[in-house]
């Protein structure tokens, strides 16, 4: 028998109210992966191609923002295991996962991580921090010229982030690139995560180390989005056999990015100049930390 449209529709109330029911019960299933970043760094294309893999089953959105929001935090991992597929629906072999970019950048973040889960496996894409930041600034302004609510999104990360937004929204218009560099530049010496932190996120190597103190280097799996990009095979492979999970051949998908927009201008070259000398000594210290270095 085929339901209707509208009783379908009368269902879903019921299946929803089942469902929290269930995992309240403790009928739920715990993701055994996080993408923790970073942010613009290409972890729309990763989660899409994951998601692909016959063994692997994303959450119901992409990003949670459990860890590192306190409002979604306080709500508890009842809450948070509600975004993941029941276990007759995941399967007795297959793993399921989410992906919040911002992660790694939150300071709180490992911790809570760790109280949850010990041996949990997290994946780091991470991007030239020049041109991550370029992007994300591109974001926000899009984000602000719209006025699509998005923008008003970021309001419900931290006291911190409502505030900014509250004095960017009257703006008539969105802040230069150049001058969000000079408003970031003047408040980095509070070691503080308020915004605007276009630059604070391409810092790679902090906030790396502070994961390296909750977690073990095998459990931390380290790519760059370019080598996504370019190889997303090896790259997939590379995870596929950090998971544990059996080898995939990944030629019958369509490794293509997502997400990828073409900016209205370019950086100029004496901002980008400027930024490859900020960036400079905090990169050093990442491939020394890595043991690899990057075209950055």
């Amino acid at each position: 028998m085929t339901l209707r449209t509208s009783e379908r529709a009368c269902l879903q109330p019921i299946r929803a109210r089942v469902r929290r029911d269930l995992v309240r019960a403790g009928y739920h299933t715990r993701p055994s992966f996080l993408i923790i970043g970073a942010q613009k760094s290409g972890t729309s294309a990763l989660h899409s191609y994951l998601s692909r893999y016959p063994g692997i089953v994303p959450a119901s959105r992409k990003e949670i923002h459990f860890f590192d929001q306190d409002l979604a935090y306080s709500r508890g991992v009842r809450w948070y295991h509600g975004h993941f597929p029941l276990p007759h629906r995941l399967g007795r072999h297959a793993v399921t996962f989410e992906a919040t970019p911002s992660y790694l950048y939150r300071r709180k973040v490992p911790e809570r991580i760790l109280s949850y889960e010990p041996q949990m496996k997290l994946v780091v894409l991470l991007r030239d921090p020049v041109q991550r930041a370029y992007s994300q600034w591109n974001m926000y302004r899009l984000m602000f010229a719209d006025r699509s609510g998005a923008f008003d999104v970021t309001r419900r990360a931290s006291p911190a982030v409502r505030e900014w937004a509250d004095q960017m929204l009257p703006r008539q218009a969105f802040h230069e690139f150049e001058q969000a560099v000079q408003e970031e530049m003047a408040i980095m010496a509070d070691d503080t995560e308020s915004p605007p932190d276009y630059l604070r996120r391409g810092l790679y190597y902090g906030q790396l180390l502070r994961y390296f103190g909750y977690f073990g280097r095998d459990q931390i799996f380290v790519a760059e989005s370019k080598e996504l990009r370019d190889d997303p095979e090896r790259v997939l492979n590379g995870i596929i056999d950090f998971l544990g999970m059996p080898s995939y051949d990944w030629r019958s998908q369509l490794l293509t990015m997502v997400h990828v927009r073409q900016y209205e201008q370019k950086m100029t070259n004496q901002m980008e100049s400027f930024l490859r000398q900020f960036y400079r000594p905090h990169n050093d210290q990442l491939y020394e930390l890595l043991g690899r270095e990057y075209a950055w």
